[in-house]
């Protein structure tokens, strides 16, 4: 508990100094504080035999690292954005509110999701299928970690222009992190679908029933990818645009109201295979809605009057 106040700032702070020009640093220091972590875990666990104690230690310290190497960003004086006392504007509280809430909704409904799955696995399957899920979960955490890279990365940049009234290079960085982010979850899920032994294998310690359930379910879990990444990328984009309703419904339906729905159907149809494609079904049925919502918003940006009188040339000459 000692790290969470580190560890939150350091998350936003490093999304401070993306949208402050500086994503290099961002980058460094949150790679400092995971790399600094994995040493540590090692240090205290292995060679001074300091068990779990050792561990969260090793946790705590690491986002108190990562803040260090953020702070050069404000010492060294490359600042555009400064702290100030008088940051309680009630309107501009609302608006961070309101865009940001779509993100928070997804990470608290992640647990109750967890806990759903693990109540249907147990049900249907017993304590394999439990095991492979954990595996399961643990890769699908780093995929939404890179997943939300991408999308963060295109936010200062979405933004940015929105502000400036530059719409066609919103829509622009819209289209480049769609395809780049297809791209990768095509290519994940290819590499998943040839090789899920060989990934499932650093997980299973050689148990073998458990390697074999947990490469099938990867394999149907996974299927939702592609879907998975557009939906994100949409979900953040219209938080870069201030449309925090249209975020905020995508991240409920995604994040909770279809997986739900798609755990009670397909279970009751495909027993414990439904389990794996119920992420499928939920990121389906988000896209749906998430369709017509994106065209009519590109649409309506395109032919808003809220337009800079500085064209995409001028302004690069500049």
């Amino acid at each position: 508990m000692c790290s969470a106040l580190p560890f939150v700032l350091m998350y936003s702070l490093s999304v401070l100094l993306r949208a402050d020009n500086n994503p290099k640093l961002a980058m460094v220091s949150l790679m400092v504080g995971n790399i600094s972590n994995i040493i540590l875990d090692y240090v205290f666990v292995s060679v001074f035999n300091m068990g779990i104690f050792g561990a969260s230690f090793a946790t705590s310290i690491a986002p108190v690292l990562s803040l260090g190497v953020a702070s050069f960003h404000f010492i060294c004086k490359k600042n555009s954005v400064h702290f100030t006392i008088k940051a309680y504007d009630l309107k501009v509280i609302g608006r961070i509110v309101s865009v940001g809430v779509g993100s928070g909704i997804m990470e608290l409904s992640a647990g109750a999701i967890i806990f759903m799955f693990n109540s249907a696995i147990l049900r249907l399957g017993g304590d394999v299928y439990l095991a492979a899920y954990a595996v399961i979960t643990n890769i699908a955490y780093v995929f939404k970690g890179l997943l939300n890279g991408f999308a963060q990365a295109a936010q200062p940049l979405i933004s940015t222009n929105f502000g400036s009234g530059i719409i066609k290079r919103c829509t622009r960085s819209l289209r480049v992190c769609l395809i780049y982010s297809s791209v990768f979850c095509v290519v994940c899920y290819g590499i998943i679908t040839v090789f899920p032994g060989f990934i499932v294998s650093f997980f299973s310690n050689g148990d073998g029933e458990m390697e074999l359930i947990a490469s099938k379910g990867m394999i149907m879990y996974f299927s939702s990818l592609l879907f998975t990444g557009i939906n994100t990328m949409l979900m953040y984009f219209f938080q870069s645009i201030e449309q925090g309703t249209k975020a905020l419904l995508l991240a409920v339906c995604k994040g909770f109201l279809f997986v739900t729905l798609g755990l009670w159907v397909l279970t009751s149809v495909m027993g414990v295979d439904g389990v794996w494609y119920s992420v499928l079904f939920g990121e389906i049925l988000t896209l749906v809605i998430a369709l017509p919502m994106i065209l009519g918003s590109v649409k309506k940006l395109k032919n808003s009057k809220y337009k800079s009188q500085f064209t995409d040339e001028a302004i690069s000459d500049k």
